[in-house]
């Protein structure tokens, strides 16, 4: 009779088992909580047709802890006179689009080390504004640096 090797099988992972039930499910939830956070469509919430404009969503909005944003309509705004490509853009592109950009704003705000510049929509739904928005500049005004003891930030002129 040969005697067996204890080691020459290797431990096999089954759902039942505890750990394997562990990973997994953490592994679900953590997806679940990434996916609720964005929702992707391929069909945008506003239109050109059902975008909203109004005159009070223009200005400069602060927040309690000093964070200012500024909001601007698009054809009225410092992005677009300081941007003639996109000028041009809007006159050889879809009518549809030309009405959208006529009823959308500028949002620029700092934060951190960067300056970001959105286009943003409204549309009014159930008596809530809701908005799309899409990232239309960066600028990165500093480089954060890692160090072992601590992060410094240098800055960039």
């Amino acid at each position: 009779m040969k005697a067996k090797n204890q080691f020459s099988q290797k431990p096999t992972l089954t759902f039942k088992s505890f750990p394997m039930q562990k990973i997994v499910l953490s592994a679900l939830f953590f997806f679940w909580i990434i996916q609720s956070a964005c929702v992707t469509s391929l069909n945008p919430l506003v239109t050109y047709d059902r975008a909203i404009t109004d005159e009070r969503l223009s200005g400069t909005w602060k927040k309690s802890d000093g964070q200012e944003f500024l909001i601007q309509p698009v054809l009225k705004s410092d992005f677009y006179t300081h941007h003639q490509d996109l000028k041009d853009n809007i006159k050889k592109g879809a009518k549809e689009d030309s009405l959208l950009l006529a009823r959308s704003y500028i949002l620029e705000y700092d934060k951190e080390c960067g300056h970001y510049t959105l286009l943003i929509s409204f549309i009014r739904l159930n008596g809530q504004l809701f908005m799309n928005w899409l990232i239309l500049t960066f600028r990165a005004a500093c480089l954060v640096i890692p160090s072992p003891k601590s992060i410094g930030k240098m800055q960039i002129h």
